[in-house]
């Protein structure tokens, strides 16, 4: 199964569901990590989601469990693929 890695930025809008790829074909792990103007982005179906610590302040709290920027680091060398959007 292959890792995929999301890191989504800087958006005021979140991104579709269809932009990123779908685990429910059991090819693809996907992991998505939420910065900046994202944290406060809905769950999407089939992935495990995160918000980077510290980007998650002065906002509501998010649903979704914070990984350090070493865990972020980790997860990045980790992945077969990693996206930025």
């Amino acid at each position: 199964m292959r890792k995929v890695l999301y890191l989504l930025s800087k958006r005021s809008d979140c991104p579709p569901a269809d932009l990123i790829v779908s685990s429910s074909s059991g090819a693809y792990d996907v992991s998505i990590v939420l910065t900046q103007d994202t944290v406060g982005c809905p769950a999407i179906p089939g992935s495990r989601m995160y918000v980077l610590a510290g980007d998650d302040r002065g906002r509501p709290s998010s649903p979704f469990p914070t990984v350090s920027s070493r865990d972020l680091l980790r997860m990045t060398f980790e992945a077969d693929t990693v996206i930025a959007l």
